[in-house]
């Protein structure tokens, strides 16, 4: 009992630690801003672990490269605007020290970045974040493969099944991990039978545990409107 707790609090020192590294991270001079998200990009081109990203389904890596304190502590969080304003330290806060908010903010980040034609990247990010931790870098990296809007992607030339199927497991793991959108993503999956037979009483379960999960978030309002749908109220 006192190793653990020994252990929790030196997980504890560790996290604050980081959250430091973070500020003194943002404290240093920046590049310029033309060449922030070129040579993150550079970089990301040259790692082979974003093709396994790209073509893998987040179900199947949820929580794979997570850290081992994450069953303890959260990692430090980390903004969509420091990842705007330094890149390449969140791509460092991401890979090298599974931090699942800078994975996820990165990704955000170069989705508003209206320069860098990235969403082969910003959707790999995703499926990393999924891996280190992220409920809702699974729902996005899932919302991408189901919207089918993304140059080359691999899941467009898998078989409707496969996709689908792949669509339900993502959606499911967010919404048992509490993420609101993936409960209404999931719930859409009953609804129009994707990956599963279409159940609209299930549909309505998920779309109403979306709210339970955060009532005041836009995921609710998504999930209201499917429910109208479905001719139930809330």
């Amino acid at each position: 009992m006192m190793m653990k707790a020994l252990l929790v609090v030196g997980l504890a020192v560790a996290t604050l630690m980081g959250a430091a590294a973070v500020m003194k991270a943002q404290e240093k001079s920046q590049p310029e801003p033309n060449n922030r998200f070129s040579t993150l990009l550079d970089k990301l081109e040259h790692d082979p672990a974003i093709k396994e990203l790209w073509q893998s389904c987040p179900a199947d890596l949820y929580r794979s490269r997570s850290v081992f304190w994450s069953g303890f502590l959260d990692n430090p969080r980390v903004k969509t605007a420091q990842c705007q304003a330094d890149p390449l330290w969140c791509h460092t806060a991401c890979f090298q020290d599974g931090n699942d908010h800078a994975c996820f903010s990165l990704a955000q980040a170069l989705q508003l970045d209206e320069k860098a034609d990235a969403s082969h990247y910003s959707e790999s990010l995703f499926t990393r974040a999924c891996a280190t931790g992220s409920a809702g870098g699974c729902t996005n990296r899932g919302g991408g493969i189901r919207n089918g809007n993304f140059d080359n992607d691999p899941f467009a030339a898998k078989p409707e099944s496969e996709r689908n199927a792949c669509l339900f497991r993502t959606f499911e793991i967010a919404c048992q991990s509490g993420d609101a959108w993936g409960c209404a993503m999931h719930g859409q999956s009953y609804q129009y039978g994707e990956g599963v037979a279409e159940n609209p009483d299930k549909a309505a379960e998920f779309f109403r545990k979306s709210c339970a999960i955060s009532p005041d978030f836009v995921a609710c309002d998504f999930a209201k409107r499917h429910l109208k749908e479905i001719g139930v109220s809330l």
